[in-house]
């Protein structure tokens, strides 16, 4: 079947999301009827992505497996306006002819009935916004099954790896369930600059459209807590605080992590005194730098032990001119929580050891 170079732009969806955990990740299926439909199918574990038309041209009728990187770039490489003629056994154009494998043993579900049952809309569909702001928090993402973003609270977006830091960001969402977002669909919101978009929830998944494909993110289990729950805001909500000039906090950690780098978890140890905070490196080289704030009388003569590394990138995060950094003297304690006077982004991080 003949098409145009500008009818694969969908494809760039498509290889955004392919991997190779399973045979049929990095490959997508063709089908051309006689009635001159077209369906292109991926199916990558918990994302399937659809693109569908009606050509002017009738009577062809085959079905192909090609993978999507090699056959996106072929596509890609071909001069704008220039007719592609696709079948079974690879492309041409300008009498020019490329075979490719057709993998006719990958096995794909019936395209047409998922496309009718996924495509329709319904008054549960919503719109969700700031979706620029996960990258305040993607960062931060765990392995399987923390490998979402939450949508928590209504308008927080919600991201954590457990041992280390743990994330929020507010948003001007108002979602009346919380819900969770995959890593494929977060890297396609960020690769396509996408900052908001209609999600129609369905059966155990939700749909979107995106550059005419449409996607449907199934849903999966993942461990993710929630962070408004009583038992888990009492474990960062702590009511004593030190309060630090960004730009000099961020100096200070950058000399700082140069000589932390061969210590243990890069290791700094933060003591909380009468007039700021005094930062050292003890594990291997010894560094000891001061810098001027305000500290609450109740976290005098206190001092924790964090990373230097994830210390550093959190405050990088902020976008505000200070740097809260709220604490407990409770040697149980096992965060401390970061934010600025903006009170828009919040980090919990894990503190390593306390050492007498």
């Amino acid at each position: 079947m003949k098409f145009s170079k500008s009818d694969f732009n969908f494809m760039e969806v498509f290889s955004s999301c392919i991997d190779t955990k399973r045979e049929m990740n990095d490959k997508f299926q063709i089908k051309v009827k006689s009635d001159g439909t077209v369906i292109f199918t991926q199916d990558c574990d918990d994302v399937k992505m659809f693109r569908s038309f009606k050509s002017s041209v009738t009577g062809e009728d085959f079905v192909a497996v090609f993978q999507t990187a090699k056959f996106y770039s072929l596509i890609k490489s071909i001069k704008e306006g220039t007719d592609i003629t696709v079948s079974s056994s690879g492309i041409e154009f300008n009498g020019n002819k490329y075979d490719l494998q057709n993998f006719s043993n990958v096995h794909y579900d019936d395209s047409e009935k998922l496309i009718e049952k996924y495509s329709e809309s319904s008054n549960s569909d919503f719109l969700i916004k700031d979706l620029s702001k996960l990258a305040s928090v993607k960062s931060y993402m765990g392995a399987s099954p923390l490998d979402c973003i939450g949508v928590q609270n209504k308008s927080y977006f919600v991201s954590s790896n457990q041992i280390d830091v743990t994330s929020m960001v507010k948003t001007d969402n108002s979602l009346v369930d919380d819900m969770y977002l995959g890593y494929k669909a977060i890297n396609m919101f960020s690769n396509f600059k996408v900052n908001e978009i209609i999600l129609s929830p369905k059966e155990g998944a939700f749909s979107f459209n995106l550059k005419d494909t449409l996607v449907v993110v199934f849903n999966k289990d993942y461990s993710l807590p929630n962070l408004f729950e009583n038992s888990i805001r009492c474990l960062y909500e702590h009511t004593t605080k030190a309060v630090i000039q960004k730009d000099l906090l961020k100096e200070v950690l950058y000399r700082i992590r140069i000589v932390s780098s061969e210590n243990k978890d890069n290791r700094i140890f933060l003591n909380f005194e009468e007039d700021g905070l005094k930062i050292e490196s003890k594990d291997t080289i010894y560094a000891s730098e001061k810098v001027v704030g305000s500290v609450d009388k109740d976290l005098v003569g206190h001092y924790l032990s964090v990373s230097s590394n994830y210390l550093s990138n959190i405050v990088s995060e902020l976008s505000g001119k200070e740097v809260h950094l709220y604490a407990s003297n409770d040697k149980e304690a096992v965060v401390i929580t970061i934010e600025d006077e903006n009170k828009d982004k919040k980090y919990l991080q894990n503190i390593l050891a306390y050492v007498d």
